[in-house]
């Protein structure tokens, strides 16, 4: 990034981040209203929240030390956050509080970028899930950490082909892909059981078949299941692809949003980042799958904003 571009980012987050820094600042928002719900994204290796109206965006603090090498920022459960960022050369699962700036190593066990990471619940209690993947993707696990003990079991694995993007489904389920000789599948996995025990999984819709392949897969609170479907052929920076829908009868099909590099379910609402040719960035977008509603989040025209891996 140039002098002038980094220039216009640091202006640009100074205007976002203008308010609660000073004795002057307006008091804090009432508690009642604190837990509207709010999407987390990344600004280089600072983690981000918006509230789903766009209002009150605010930083929860930076994690490692890389801005390149951060990625995945999602939250658990009881309100604490997860993201995957680089201490040192290596890439760490990482949680820290909702309000506050202490993050916690969850492993001393690094993953690589070809990793991500979700919150669910299992029986009740707050689970980060997260996959370990070689370099060279050849094969996965998936693992269940506690963040409270940074207890961490082996739930589910992949010898011949990978695990990507875990994301909550319902109590101790998690939807993610699976590819494998160049089919991906989107798979409900059990990671409640003990360690080192394959949980039962269920795939969801019709596989996807190479060129094409799926990621980012989250379900909607109707039970719909929300994925990108990206072409091979079209990849030069980054997977990006178009959103489909598999509705809870019938085969998948097109929501017509392209030029998507990630996105996440908050609420009942479709929170994606956007690869955008008119700004040159990437840009959050929320959407109700309607056709009536897609419209940007944060208008942060001169920041990249990521749901996905940071840059």
């Amino acid at each position: 990034m140039g002098v002038r571009m980094s220039i216009r980012v640091s202006l640009a987050l100074g205007s976002i981040l203008a308010a609660g820094c000073g004795q002057y600042d307006l008091a804090p928002p009432d508690p009642a209203q604190t837990n509207a719900p709010e999407v987390l994204y990344l600004v280089h290796q600072e983690v981000m929240a918006v509230r789903l109206d766009g209002t009150y965006t605010r930083s929860l603090g930076r994690v490692g030390d890389d801005k390149h090498r951060t990625g995945s920022p999602r939250w658990l459960p009881d309100g604490r956050v997860a993201v995957l960022a680089d201490d040192t050369g290596g890439i760490f699962p990482y949680v820290g509080p909702h309000q506050g700036f202490e993050w916690t190593q969850l492993t001393p066990d690094n993953v690589t970028i070809n990793d991500s990471l979700c919150g669910v619940s299992v029986d009740g209690q707050p689970r980060v899930i997260y996959t370990t993947t070689p370099f060279l993707p050849t094969r996965t696990t998936l693992q269940r950490a506690n963040p409270d003990d940074q207890r961490v079991d082996q739930v589910g694995q992949v010898r011949n082909g990978v695990f990507a993007n875990p994301a909550p489904y319902d109590d101790g389920r998690v939807l993610a892909v699976r590819m494998v000789a160049g089919v991906t599948t989107i798979e409900i996995l059990d990671v409640s059981g003990p360690a080192n025990r394959t949980g039962a999984s269920e795939t969801v819709g019709l596989p996807v078949v190479s060129p094409l392949f799926a990621m980012s897969p989250a379900r909607l609170p109707d039970g719909r299941v929300v994925f990108i479907r990206v072409d091979s052929r079209d990849i030069y920076d980054q997977p990006i692809g178009e959103i489909w829908e598999i509705p809870l009868s019938g085969d998948p099909r097109p929501t017509g949003l392209t030029d998507v590099a990630a996105l996440v379910v908050v609420d009942d609402k479709v929170i994606y980042e956007l690869v955008s040719d008119a700004t040159g960035h990437t840009e959050l977008m929320i959407s109700d799958l309607s056709g009536k509603m897609s419209s940007n989040l944060t208008n942060t025209p001169f920041v990249d904003e990521h749901l996905g891996w940071s840059n």
